[in-house]
């Protein structure tokens, strides 16, 4: 039954939730780290062509950093992306949203178990208010979505105990199926809560004996999908967790014990719930607990109201929830993990929320004592969370600027908006292409078509670097001091790390030739010498139209040893990018393009490839290859990789290469 109450408490709480939770999304927190942006670009892929950012076709699983990301949040960001644009705001909006759901359903969920509108609202205030939870809803968590989907249990379940229709067993029970694609701790706590379910609430579970086929069904139908890709992906579910456990980081059994034990006993410590919280600055401030010190008090009277109400099987599975949180993440190495543990979010809100209602009740009586008790709780609470949330907004974006990688997304941001004809990062500034490629579809970036063939990592500064292009390092590399072919452009500081963004005006490049397509025609002259170094009069002279490729051993040779090769001609670029040139030779080779050496492959040896790199504009260029044998076998490919080759090398098309007629 609708009431004005629930009008006016929804209405309280969801502007409330909207104001705390959608605000000054891209700056608080600050920057965009590397986990959200594989979120974001994973998201903006799928919806792009279907694919993730490996090329797998709708995936159950995104792969990225070593891991697998859950579906659901990953996928949930899509409809944010078409609507916002590709943003920082975008992906952290969806955070909002699923909290704002979260807020909006715990409110049904304890009025429809409680018949209380009141309980309903003092437990959906605690979660609003909760650092815990808005902390989770402000940034690309894919935790948050774990206590929807089992609030959204809670809420068909009850349903079913209301109405008897076997349906609402099947929808609630696909609910709890869902949970798997949310979070990484959902694979101990899905077992674990149904278990805790099916003691509760047995006798109505043991009414209708059809309730098992449709609990079974909806459970494990989610889980289809699951089954096919493990038979493809099995490391997808327990990757992650061998790398965390703490099996792999003790030795005797008995150590093993005590360190879950410690980490199940100080989930519950006040330190970590009511004064620090998880010091890392990602999943809390710094400055505050998982829950606000001024319901410490909820604390113990909702402790005393389910002790009290002891007979109420949804306040049994509340405590069983309660009791059992700490278990998701006991078996891993950290001692306080707020994501981890976050399956608490939901349990903890109606104890609080309960405790609340309680305390009142308790006092009810005490006509004075109520008001002033009222106002005095109303007054701290609004006090420490206006001192929390001022800090959260103003204080701790400069404070937790090192955790989100500030310096990195502003430097991404600023170069997408920049016109240049290549990026090149080096592998210390940490997932560079996933933030370029993802940064490059924003609405203020001019590559928004690109193929991300642009984007290059390097290795060392030996590498060929494309005039008019940016130049991304961090850390304590330097840039040569011989090498003057870069100069800095810009330096952006974080307080750990400094990352050095230079323009590049290289003069590594060669001019195309002057001369015209109707004064050429398809292949190169390829001139034969007797000796090694392709001097004196050739001995044969003639036009190679196909491929430079060949294989011989002693006996199938034409030509007697030693004998060299010396292929002239031009070669058409009809796109202008870096190129890879290289040569797979027995013995020595090289490659010239107009007159400057590009492969270096000479000297005496076995069957060895060499390459290089250059940049080249669109047109055509005077190319000649050498090459050599002095006895054994002879061998000799011509190969390279041109901007759509996508770095897959292939022997030089005949179509490119051309003579003068």
């Amino acid at each position: 039954m609708v009431t004005k109450y629930t009008i006016l408490y929804l209405s309280l709480l969801i502007i409330l939730a909207t104001t705390t939770r959608f605000i000054f999304l891209e700056k608080s927190p600050p920057g965009f780290y590397a986990d959200e942006v594989s979120f974001g670009y994973n998201a903006l892929s799928v919806m792009e062509s279907g694919r993730d950012e490996h090329g797998i076709l709708f995936p159950v699983y995104f792969k990225a950093f070593g891991e697998y990301k859950n579906p659901i949040f990953c996928y949930s960001i899509i409809p944010f992306l078409k609507i916002f644009g590709v943003s920082v705001f975008a992906v952290r909006v969806t955070s909002a949203f699923w909290g704002l759901a979260t807020i909006i359903l715990m409110f049904l969920v304890v009025k429809n178990y409680q018949k209380n509108v009141h309980v309903a609202f003092f437990s959906s205030l605690i979660l609003t208010l909760m650092p815990w939870h808005l902390i989770i809803s402000r940034i690309a968590f894919e935790v948050v979505t774990l206590p929807f989907f089992l609030l959204l249990f809670l809420y068909f379940w009850e349903k079913y105990l209301r109405t008897s229709k076997i349906k609402f067993t099947f929808i609630a029970s696909f609910c709890m199926g869902i949970c798997f694609y949310t979070y990484s701790t959902a694979r101990l706590l899905v077992p674990l809560y149904c278990a805790g379910v099916f003691i509760i609430w047995f006798k109505e579970i043991n009414k209708h004996k059809i309730i098992y086929a449709t609990t079974t069904g909806g459970l494990f139908i989610p889980l289809i999908p699951l089954f096919f890709w493990l038979q493809k992906y099995p490391d997808t579910l327990t990757g992650r967790f061998s790398s965390l456990s703490i099996w792999n980081h003790r030795i005797h059994h008995y150590e093993n014990m005590l360190k879950i034990f410690l980490n199940y006993i100080n989930d519950f410590s006040i330190r970590y719930l009511f004064i620090s919280g998880d010091t890392n600055l990602r999943h809390g401030t710094g400055r505050s607990g998982t829950l606000l010190i001024s319901c410490s008090v909820f604390f113990v009277f909702g402790v005393l109201y389910l002790w009290h109400k002891r007979n109420d099987k949804f306040l049994r599975f509340v405590a069983f929830g309660l009791i059992t949180f700490p278990l998701s993440s006991s078996f891993t190495i950290d001692n306080f993990h707020a994501l981890r543990s976050a399956n608490a979010i939901p349990f903890i809100s109606i104890l609080l929320g309960t405790g609340f209602y309680f305390l009142l009740e308790c006092i009810r009586k005490y006509e004075n004592m109520y008001r002033v008790g009222i106002i005095s709780i109303t007054l701290l609470i609004f006090i420490e969370f206006s001192q929390f949330y001022w800090d959260y907004l103003v204080v701790y974006p400069k404070r937790a600027e090192s955790s989100f990688g500030c310096s990195i997304t502003g430097t991404m941001q600023f170069m997408m908006s920049q016109k240049a004809d290549n990026f090149y990062f080096t592998p210390s500034v940490g997932q560079p292409l996933i933030m370029a490629k993802f940064f490059s579809r924003n609405k203020n970036s001019l590559y928004k078509n690109s193929d991300f063939h642009n984007f290059h990592v390097v290795k060392n500064f030996a590498e060929t670097f494309a005039p008019h292009s940016y130049l991304l390092t961090a850390g304590n590399e330097k840039v040569p001091e011989n090498f003057g072919k870069i100069k800095e452009f810009t330096k952006i500081y974080s307080p750990d790390i400094a990352y050095a963004l230079y323009y590049i005006e290289t003069d590594n490049t060669i001019a195309p030739v002057e001369i015209t397509s109707q004064e050429l025609e398809t292949g190169l002259i390829a001139s034969y010498f007797y000796g090694t170094e392709c001097k004196g009069k050739p001995f044969l002279t003639k036009v190679e139209p196909d491929h430079i490729s060949f294989n011989f051993n002693k006996e199938s040779k034409p030509y007697k040893a030693p004998f060299s090769i010396e292929w002239t001609g031009y070669i058409q670029i009809s796109k202008k990018g870096i190129y890879k040139f290289a040569t797979r030779s027995d013995d020595g080779s090289q490659v010239y393009l107009n007159g400057r050496i590009i492969v270096d492959n000479r000297g005496h040896h076995p069957l060895r490839y060499v390459s290089g790199k250059i940049f080249l504009d669109k047109g055509l260029y005077r190319i000649k290859i050498t090459y050599f044998d002095s006895g054994g076998e002879s061998a000799m490919k011509l190969l390279w990789s041109s901007p759509e080759d996508n770095g897959k090398e292939h022997l030089i098309p005949t179509g490119v290469l051309f003579r003068k007629k």
